[in-house]
């Protein structure tokens, strides 16, 4: 269904944008990891 590809693309960015955040945070902590 159209709708329900438009709700996953939205779940989608969310989840993209915690990830990045919570990889800046990883990588605060070990600045080693990449």
């Amino acid at each position: 269904d159209e709708v329900l590809q438009e709700v996953e693309h939205g779940i989608g960015l969310i989840q993209r944008q915690g990830f990045e955040r919570a990889g800046n945070r990883i990588n605060s902590f070990r600045p080693d990891a990449a």
